[in-house]
């Protein structure tokens, strides 16, 4: 990636880069100066402890941002994994099931809506159709990880099939 990085011309600040591995290697999907989507910068805020964007924004004004004088494993955050949450067939998102219960799992989980109720969900084979996305804190990235994924598995996306009279 550094390499990458280097012949695109990036060499400071946050750089989100996709790759796919296939049968000839690594393919580059995407390279941006930016945090990565989702629930990237609140799990970089949590685990270093302080606020990425001002360093992003320091880096945007040309100073040094203070987060690269932090000493090397000094960070006090907790780890933190995420899951994104779908529906299991189109229609017209009414609401969740499961929300109710979060405190129950472990990993303090927090639930991040990314739909409105009445949002009609069509494309279930990508992130078009996510309706919201839950955090969980660990130890480390891996328990976060499976703690989210134990806490997302109880929420249930609730949607209505959409009436022929309401396609237009």
């Amino acid at each position: 990636v550094g390499r990458v990085l280097a012949t695109a011309g990036h060499d400071s600040g946050f750089a989100h880069v996709e790759f796919v591995l296939t049968t000839e290697g690594p393919e580059l999907v995407e390279i941006n100066r930016r945090i990565g989507g989702a629930l990237v910068g609140e799990a970089l805020c949590r685990r270093l402890d302080t606020n990425v964007y001002d360093a992003m924004v320091d880096t945007a004004l040309g100073r040094r941002p203070a987060l690269l004088d932090t000493p090397a494993g000094s960070s006090t955050g907790p780890a933190t994994g995420f899951v994104l949450v779908y529906p299991d067939r189109p229609g017209t998102l009414t609401g969740w099931t499961g929300l109710d219960g979060l405190s129950a799992f472990p990993g303090s989980p927090e639930w991040y809506p990314t739909a409105v109720p009445g949002r009609r969900v069509e494309h279930l084979s990508d992130q078009r159709s996510c309706t919201g996305i839950v955090l969980a804190e660990a130890g480390t990235a891996e328990l976060a990880l499976h703690r989210a994924l134990s806490a997302a598995g109880s929420i249930r996306p609730i949607v209505t099939a959409d009436d022929d009279r309401d396609r237009g």
